[in-house]
């Protein structure tokens, strides 16, 4: 989770009084005190721009009219459910469930913590879409490589054969793999190739891939390379998908929309 969260303070005239670094959790205790509204301006590295509290937590009380309840999947009005450890559950399901315990709070029933809950389980990508995201980035770090030669070619005047022999030209090109991954992988949770196929990568927790994360990963790959393909035929096996890398990385691949940090 991002912990350099910004906001605009409303108090200012022109609102442009950037409030921050901070950390999520206390962006949500300011919300809970009505210094953050639901139509503050908030910020954090990988967004685009400024956007409104409410898109940026929809989920957060008051920031949306309804909610889905994470037991019958059903969207609610705010008002008929209740809010914990960032769920939503209505107050049907909370009256079904059984044993059941008082709120300290006097505002009705809540899950008792003996009671597991039914949580639809996340759903893993499989081998054959994992194998066409990279693809499709291979083909696209193979035209950013002939946009190189072309650059050695008639700007820098190398001959062909200097670049066919040549180790060292070949620098610029695995440079430019490691970056293309590691920054895909760190913004927007998947490279351009996953992005396409709806895919995204997390680390074992869930939490979005850091930059150090991404480029463990990265160099991870690449010992899965070295086991002749055997590294990569293990998602066929894996309960949950999961390739050599991706147990080193301890990363999970998954069939979600990529989001920008």
């Amino acid at each position: 989770m991002n912990d350099n969260w910004f906001y605009l303070d409303a108090q200012n005239p022109e609102a442009t009084t950037k409030v921050g670094p901070l950390t999520k959790l206390k962006i949500e205790s300011l919300a809970i005190e009505k210094t953050v509204q639901p139509d503050s301006m908030v910020w954090y590295p990988g967004l685009l721009s400024w956007i409104p509290w409410k898109e940026a937590a929809p989920d957060f009380p008051g920031n949306s009219p309804t909610h889905r309840c994470l037991l019958c999947n059903l969207q609610k009005p705010e008002e008929q459910m209740s809010y914990a450890e960032e769920h939503w559950v209505c107050q049907s399901c909370q009256t079904a469930m059984t044993p059941k315990t008082l709120d300290p709070l006097g505002s009705g029933p809540i899950i008792s913590s003996k009671v597991p809950l039914m949580i639809a389980t996340e759903q893993y990508a499989p081998f054959g879409i994992r194998l066409a995201a990279i693809l499709v980035d291979l083909l696209i770090l193979s035209a950013l490589n002939a946009f190189l030669i072309i650059i050695y070619l008639f700007v820098f005047r190398i001959p062909e054969s200097v670049i066919q022999k040549s180790l060292l030209i070949n620098i610029p090109g695995i440079v430019l793999d490691a970056c293309y991954q590691i920054y895909f992988l760190s913004q927007y949770g998947g490279t351009p190739g996953k992005m396409l196929f709806g895919l995204r990568v997390v680390s074992e927790d869930g939490s979005p891939l850091t930059v150090l994360h991404a480029a463990a990963r990265y160099f991870s790959f690449w010992i899965s390379a070295l086991t002749l393909g055997v590294g990569f035929l293990i998602v066929l096996f894996d309960p949950q998908r999961r390739a050599l890398h991706d147990h080193i990385a301890k990363t999970r691949v998954l069939i979600g929309p990529t989001s920008i940090r």
